[in-house]
């Protein structure tokens, strides 16, 4: 008889030795398993946290109060993976506690000390294929959310994970901690490269410009509290940039223009050079507009930007903002992003 897999093993013993012909045991089943050294002191919790267990093996006889603290602790600490608790003792009679407490406590399983060899390893198994089916379980969970939140073609956030961390961030600086940014931006005649080539060269274009915009981000990321890119439709993408000064928000969109101008795409004629016009906004903390508003800002610049000649970046702080009320057509904000030939001369 063995274990169905290799396992690290947390013991937890009421006094030293309490738990030793069960860890005796242990050894016995598999010579893969891997035991923690044996605690019994009030830094358990944390002690398991750091060790990352697949199981902890828990004497029945601690008290109730640091049961209690190691089962909430380890299942606090749980993200992706499951860590089976199983509490140790004289039969379920003989116990301070019941059956019933053990689980509510958090507990996979009690297992009677004096049972039969088998038992131990059956229910231990039995333990550790929870553990293997949760672990999946969460692994498939965590992915689908993630394929949720992730626009496929870029690997940037869609515009529901967008919309999820710019109210966040807005709250913040609402409240006076961080100053906001956006920044709207779209390549100019992008329709040319779907005309001159085909859709799946733009699409890879498209793909492309996404990893240098999240390229440039990760060099400024250390400056920012949050940021988020995300494809915002089309060939148009939106950023919001929290907790960067001024000057380092302009420099950021300069960056990021000048990058996909240099920058030589593989499918593309040499003489092909994509570009990109750019509106930013940056507003100072406590701002109490609405996001919608920024949004707007920041969209009505990269109209400005395509109006001034394309490939360039159009910066406004709020409190220096003009009216452009007056400028006709619209652009991504209507929902019909990434049409720049049909709207700029």
């Amino acid at each position: 008889m063995k274990l169905l897999r290799p396992a690290k093993i947390s013991v937890i013993e009421s006094e030293p030795g309490s738990l030793v012909l069960l860890t005796n045991l242990l050894h016995l089943f598999s010579s893969e398993i891997e035991l923690s050294p044996t605690v019994y002191h009030s830094d358990i919790a944390e002690e398991l946290i750091i060790n990352h267990p697949d199981l902890v093996l828990i004497d029945s006889k601690i008290d109730d109060k640091l049961s209690q603290q190691i089962c909430m602790g380890v299942r606090a600490s749980e993200s992706d993976r499951h860590v089976g608790i199983v509490f140790v003792g004289a039969d379920e009679n003989g116990s301070s506690k019941s059956l019933v407490e053990f689980l509510e406590l958090g507990a996979d399983d009690f297992i009677r000390s004096n049972c039969s060899e088998r038992e131990f390893l059956a229910r231990i198994n039995a333990i550790i294929r929870l553990k293997m089916m949760t672990d999946d379980l969460r692994r498939a969970n965590h992915k689908l959310k993630v394929l949720s939140l992730t626009d496929e073609l870029t690997g940037l956030a869609n515009m529901r994970a967008f919309n999820q961390h710019f109210l966040v961030a807005l709250k913040k600086c609402r409240e006076g901690e961080d100053s906001i940014s956006v920044i709207m931006m779209d390549l100019d005649r992008f329709k040319s490269v779907n005309d001159s080539y085909n859709h799946l060269v733009g699409s890879s274009v498209i793909a492309q410009t996404g990893r240098i915009i999240q390229r440039i981000l990760g060099t400024f990321g250390e400056n920012m509290t949050s940021y988020v890119a995300a494809r915002y439709g089309g060939d148009e993408f939106v950023i919001f940039l929290s907790g960067l000064a001024e000057e380092q928000t302009r420099d950021l969109a300069e960056n990021i223009r000048l990058e996909i101008q240099e920058y030589h795409f593989p499918e593309l004629n040499p003489d092909h050079k994509i570009t990109t016009s750019i509106g930013v906004l940056w507003t100072p903390p406590l701002y109490q507009g609405s996001g919608d508003r920024l949004l707007k800002l920041a969209d009505q610049n990269l109209y400005r930007s395509k109006k001034k000649g394309r490939n360039r970046v159009t910066f406004d702080c709020l409190g220096d903002l003009v009216n452009f009320e007056h400028v006709s057509g619209t652009h991504g904000t209507d929902g019909n992003p990434s049409g720049d030939d049909d709207k700029i001369a």
